[in-house]
């Protein structure tokens, strides 16, 4: 989708192209195409739509891409899996390690950050101003508190959730 996006003709629409859209625009079609459920924007009139709202638009996909919103009207099949189980189970997982994540100390959570972004304990040590030792110990609480097995584990979970774990900085 992302491909068909780029190469469309964005300058015979009321948009025009993609260089002069607003950041505004241009983020919110960012998210929408990386969002895993259907999602359809209308931007002054004109539709922009991601991968999975694909199956929504059915045969009228990619024709409904860039045409005018008001010819257009919404129409979702009954027959459209949208996997509400899913996004439940993705949901609680987030609440999960949201709680995980507010079980640290604040320095924790500092010590958390920089080793998740490739600080080595000495380097993390320097920068709060405390011993390497003492970040290991500080890594040890946190890890038996999030419960990776690793800092692999423990640096995807904060690349996956960078906007969250920001917040604890």
């Amino acid at each position: 989708m992302a491909q068909l996006i780029a190469d469309f003709n964005w300058a015979s629409t009321r948009l025009g192209p993609i260089w002069t859209w607003p950041p505004s625009l241009r983020s919110a079609v960012f998210q929408t195409l990386r969002a895993t459920v259907p999602v359809q924007i209308v931007w002054d009139g004109v539709v922009l739509y991601n991968d999975a709202y694909s199956v929504v638009a059915g045969d009228r996909h990619p024709g409904l891409l860039g045409t005018d919103a008001a010819p257009n009207p919404v129409r979702v099949s009954a027959n459209v899996p949208l996997e509400p189980a899913k996004r439940r189970k993705n949901t609680v997982a987030r609440a999960e390690q949201l709680r995980k994540f507010e079980s640290l100390s604040p320095r924790e959570r500092q010590v958390l950050m920089l080793v998740a972004h490739g600080c080595t304990c000495r380097q993390a040590g320097t920068e709060l101003g405390i011993s390497h030792r003492t970040v290991e110990v500080h890594r040890a609480h946190m890890l038996k508190k999030l419960g990776p097995e690793g800092l692999s584990a423990l640096t995807r979970l904060i690349m996956i959730n960078r906007q969250m774990f920001s917040a604890g900085k």
